[in-house]
């Protein structure tokens, strides 16, 4: 997917045999918005799961991405309050996040597995 990002001018996705993105990569995380967070802090990644407003956290070793369904600015209270921040991003999620969100192996077999 990382490779798609950097080559791909638009891209098309099929999922299950349906059409799941459809579009340049602008438009397509235009659609799935801002609800992403890179972070480094001194506490745990683990930690990061127990926060208010975070639904999913990734550790990518040097930093975690976070995936949340609130106010950032919440979450990055919670980070001070129990350590050091040294990275606070907000960004769009990438194609591999999206993807993840739409083959989702958790969700229920959904029609597409995509909002539309």
């Amino acid at each position: 997917m990382g490779v798609a990002e950097k080559m791909c001018d638009f891209i098309f996705m099929i999922y299950k045999g349906n059409k799941v993105l459809d579009g340049t990569l602008a438009q397509i995380k235009d659609q799935y918005g801002a609800d992403t967070i890179r972070v480094r802090w001194d506490g745990s990644a683990s930690a990061l799961q127990g926060f208010d407003g975070v639904s999913r956290v990734t550790d990518m070793g040097h930093y975690q991405e976070l995936q949340i369904n609130n106010d950032p600015q919440l979450v990055l209270h919670q980070m001070v309050e129990q350590g050091a921040v040294s990275l606070f991003e907000i960004a769009q999620p990438s194609l591999n996040d999206i993807f993840i969100r739409i083959a989702d192996p958790d969700s229920d077999d959904q029609e597409g597995g995509a909002e539309a």
